[in-house]
Formats: structure tokens, C-alpha cells, sequence
């Protein structure tokens, strides 16, 4: 089961696989069927459930140490368990050089977003911008975050100036073009 060939093109005919597999392996199970359905489900309590079984495997990689805290965070989050998950986002966020540690600095800037704790926010996400994390569309999704937290407090022009910034400055081809705009066109409306 190659994972980025099989969830890549039909991510719900993956996670099908995945389960299929899980009933077909019994307790030989690859570490990397747990995994892919710690990845593709989107019931948080299972999530949790097949992070920590992937963590219990052990013999895992750094990355995919980092990937099952990231899963088992976001988990937490969810259902409320807000501070563990926050923690752990705080602990994987340390490593900004690594995917999972930028996904958790967003990560955890967005939870302390939800809480409306905008200082610890701002402090996280310019934590990582600060870094020079390598992820390039971590690095947008934070700045977008970050004009968040500066509309939340009343500074509108700041935050206008980080989404003009942005919007000239990212290459990337995905959703941030959306967020920028629709943030912008919230600024406007609301001034």
C-alpha cells in the first residue's frame, strides 16, 4: 500500500482500502494502515484512536512520530481537549523546519484564534513566520492567521497591509488566493 499513490487520487476509496486491509491483516498490520486511516478519517475520536495505535507500533521515524502527534492533536482539539492538543501543537511547533511542526504552528494558532486568546496567537504565529520554516504554504496560511488576529483587535490596517503583502508576494497554486480575498473583501465591507 504505497500512501501517497492511494490517497492522493480518491481519498474515500483509499480510507475504504485502508479498512478492508485492517480486517484482512488482523495483528499483522502494517504501521502504514493505521496511519493512512488516522489520515483520512474524519471522525476526530477514531483519528485519536489510530494515531495512538500508530504511535504504539513503534520504530517510527521522526517524521512519522511528528505526523501521529500532529493527527492525535488535532483529535484532541476537536472534542474539546483543547489544552492537550494545544500543548502538543506548542511541542511539534518548536520543529518549524519539519511539515507536521509547521501544520501545528497554524494549527495551534487558529485553536488560540477560536479561544480569542490573540496575543498567545500572534506570539505563535510570528514564532514561526519569524523561523523561516521551508513550507511556503504554512508560511501563507500564518500570515493569513495573523491579519486575523490584528482584525480581531481593532487593527484593521495591519492587517489589510500582511494580505496585500501576501497576495503579492505568494506563488503558490491553492486556496490562499481565496482566503486573501475574502478576508479583504471582509476589511472593506466592514470599514
Amino acid at each position: 500500500l504505497k500512501a501517497s499513490i492511494l490517497e492522493g487520487s480518491d481519498p474515500a476509496a483509499a480510507l475504504a482500502t485502508y479498512r478492508r486491509a485492517e480486517k484482512m491483516l488482523g495483528a499483522d498490520m502494517p504501521q502504514e494502515v493505521y496511519a493512512g486511516i488516522m489520515r483520512l478519517t474524519s471522525d476526530a475520536q477514531e483519528r485519536l484512536n489510530y494515531a495512538r495505535r500508530v504511535k504504539e507500533m513503534g520504530s517510527l521515524s521522526s517524521e512519522q512520530a511528528q505526523e501521529a502527534d500532529f493527527y492525535e492533536a488535532s483529535a484532541l482539539a476537536a472534542p474539546g481537549d483543547e489544552a492537550q492538543a494545544l500543548k502538543m501543537f506548542r511541542t511539534l511547533a518548536a520543529q518549524p523546519s519539519s511539515l507536521y511542526g509547521a501544520r501545528a504552528a497554524v494549527a495551534g494558532g487558529l485553536l488560540l484564534i477560536k479561544q480569542q486568546r490573540y496575543k498567545e496567537a500572534q506570539k505563535m504565529l510570528e514564532a514561526f513566520t519569524n523561523a523561516g520554516s521551508p513550507h511556503a504554504y504554512w508560511l501563507a496560511r500564518s500570515f493569513v492567521l495573523l491579519s486575523d488576529v490584528y482584525h480581531a483587535t481593532g487593527k484593521d490596517l495591519d492587517a489589510r497591509q500582511y494580505l496585500l503583502s501576501l497576495q503579492q508576494n505568494y506563488q503558490g497554486n491553492d486556496d490562499i488566493e481565496s482566503m486573501i480575498e475574502s478576508r479583504l473583501q471582509k476589511l472593506k465591507t466592514e470599514n
